[in-house]
């Protein structure tokens, strides 16, 4: 499609989109709250409409999944979550397309300057039915030649940025350097409260089910704190009695906990169609690292089949990487 003729249906899909890329890019940065604030002003200016259960969902989906795709990074000081934006950039993809990322100005001034070049609709993630949403995340995306991107980065005075898995996954930390940071040992179970509200992550559902502090068995326990954050420790067999591991960055908790145990999280890789096949229930319990890096390769969101995810274009060079990193993945190949 020649962008300087793009039909009223892509303007109409891409108009909530747009809303909230020119919004990140006007604000920069800011609380979860001044968030929420720019995905109501985003519905509200393309008119869509949707109950006040189906615009929390919205809200927190979007804030997830534009941290995954890396355009929203997070942090967190004296208990409140702050995000920031990137500057205006154009995007090159693995699969060589080019996107732009940036605020109205931005985005009119590239539909000018590669008006005569073919474009896409590149669709980043599609909304669940239960929100209500007839829009999904999505950019037009560029067919331009890598040796042209970064004199047109030049031209739009903006940044050119490249998403690279094999680059993404030697910044991830093997697990003996991340069992050093975040666990600590010597945790005693006999000594938790009987009457605390203990959960288990049940890895059959993916959710968190009720556990008796009488009865442990091996696994991952969140245990309530009273500053209502939750504890997450890991219980294992000793030679005597259970010993318990407490895990200070739930991000790493799942891997840390099949490191501890000796467990296989089942992972598999097809070498010939370049797909990495990841248990759905795992997807909210991995690092966002990593999941950057499973999601490089095509910059969408995956197809789930069969109770797993297929991330696809994923180099057998960064499967390799991530199963020399964490063993604990149990990669085996179809």
């Amino acid at each position: 499609m020649n962008s300087r003729h793009m039909s009223d249906q892509h303007e109409r899909e891409l108009a909530l989109s747009r809303g909230v890329f020119a919004l990140l890019a006007y604000y920069g940065s800011g609380s979860t709250q001044t968030f929420f604030s720019i995905v109501d002003k985003a519905l509200a200016f393309t008119g869509l409409r949707a109950e006040a259960t189906q615009v929390a969902s919205i809200r927190r989906l979007l804030y997830n999944r534009l941290l995954l795709f890396g355009f929203l990074e997070s942090s967190e000081a004296q208990g409140q979550r702050h995000w920031s934006a990137g500057p205006n950039r154009l995007v090159r993809l693995q699969t060589g397309l080019v996107i732009p990322i940036g605020d109205t100005r931005f985005l009119a001034a590239v539909g000018e300057r590669l008006g005569d070049i073919r474009s896409h609709l590149h669709i980043f993630y599609r909304f669940p039915r239960d929100t209500g949403l007839s829009q999904d995340l999505c950019c037009l995306a560029y067919e331009i030649d890598a040796r042209e991107l970064d004199p047109v980065a030049h031209d739009l005075e903006c940044e050119s940025v490249q998403v690279n898995a094999r680059r993404l996954v030697d910044t991830l930390p093997p697990i003996d350097h991340v069992y050093c940071s975040v666990a600590s040992a010597g945790l005693d179970p006999t000594q938790i409260d009987t009457t605390t509200e203990l959960k288990r992550l049940d890895a059959e559902s993916g959710g968190w089910v009720d556990a008796d502090v009488r009865s442990l068995v091996e696994g991952l326990y969140r245990i309530p704190h009273v500053f209502g954050k939750h504890r997450e420790i890991v219980i294992k067999k000793g030679l005597r009695s259970h010993v318990g591991f407490e895990i200070q960055d739930r991000e790493w908790s799942l891997l840390m906990t099949a490191h501890l145990l000796r467990q296989n999280l089942g992972w598999r890789y097809n070498a010939g169609d370049k797909a990495l096949m990841v248990p759905a229930w795992q997807i909210p319990y991995l690092p966002i690292l990593i999941k950057r890096v499973l999601l490089a390769g095509t910059m969408q969101w995956p197809n789930l089949e069969n109770g797993r995810y297929f991330f696809c274009l994923v180099p057998a060079t960064v499967a390799r990487r991530l199963a020399s990193r964490y063993p604990m993945l149990g990669l085996s190949y179809a």
